[in-house]
């Protein structure tokens, strides 16, 4: 971005994704790019960039859901390890209702 807004924070919620790049087709296999996998998931949940055992560049992305939900490790730039996304906790079942037991209506002996 040039001008006043190259320094300005963006807005809360406002998107990362470009809508102009459209989100390609297909699935996810080991030796992709960093890039060629968030072209096929989508934007990621979370991002983690660090520096590997040797130095060399690691990076983590984390989909907890979309059409290829899972943890992603690349190393070297190329995806190495794909985990599968913890899956999310069940909801709590509501409560059985109880039967209540109807009483016998007695009849007056006649």
């Amino acid at each position: 971005m040039a001008g006043d807004l190259a320094g300005a924070p963006m807005a809360a919620g406002t998107p990362v994704s470009n809508p102009a790049v459209p989100q390609v087709m297909g699935g996810i296999a080991l030796g992709m790019t960093e890039c060629q996998t968030v072209l096929r998931a989508g934007q990621p949940g979370n991002v983690a960039v660090s520096a590997g055992d040797r130095g060399e560049r690691s990076v983590v992305l984390t989909y907890l859901s979309g059409p290829w939900p899972g943890i992603y490790r690349f190393s070297e730039g190329r995806l190495k390890v794909i985990d599968r996304a913890p899956a999310p906790p069940e909801e709590p079942k509501p409560p059985a209702k109880k039967k209540t037991a109807k009483k016998p209506v007695l009849k007056p002996a006649t």
